[in-house]
């Protein structure tokens, strides 16, 4: 339960759009009131202006960054990105590539970067 106008408790559910390169969570109200919107597209911080983050992951430093702040890591030197990281594991499911040991964070799989990432959001 979420509260809402005059701390009226609601049933609200959350909605995560994972999608190739851009994901979005919306929050869905399960108890709408007359004339009122059902669903809320959840804004990044300090991001007014947008409504979906990069669906990106960067290894750099020994780090892993994750949305917005992997987009800017990534341009670093060194620094190793992951984009479509659901078509990737896509293709390691259904076609059985997946990227090798050494292109990978330590000890971290592609599957592992798709729950961060997911998390994440």
């Amino acid at each position: 339960m979420v509260g809402y106008r005059n701390d009226t408790p609601r049933r609200m559910h959350l909605g995560v759009d994972y999608g190739t390169a851009w994901s979005k969570l919306v929050l869905r109200d399960m108890e709408p009131r007359s004339g009122e919107p059902q669903s809320f597209v959840i804004l990044p911080a300090g991001r007014a202006s947008e409504y979906r983050f990069p669906s990106l992951v960067t290894w750099h430093g020994n780090r892993l960054y994750f949305g917005w702040r992997a987009e800017k890591i990534r341009l670093e030197d060194g620094a190793r990105v992951y984009p479509s990281l659901k078509m990737r594991l896509i293709d390691a499911v259904v076609h059985g590539y997946q990227l090798t040991r050494e292109e990978l964070p330590p000890g971290i799989s592609e599957e592992d970067l798709v729950v961060l990432l997911v998390l994440y959001l």
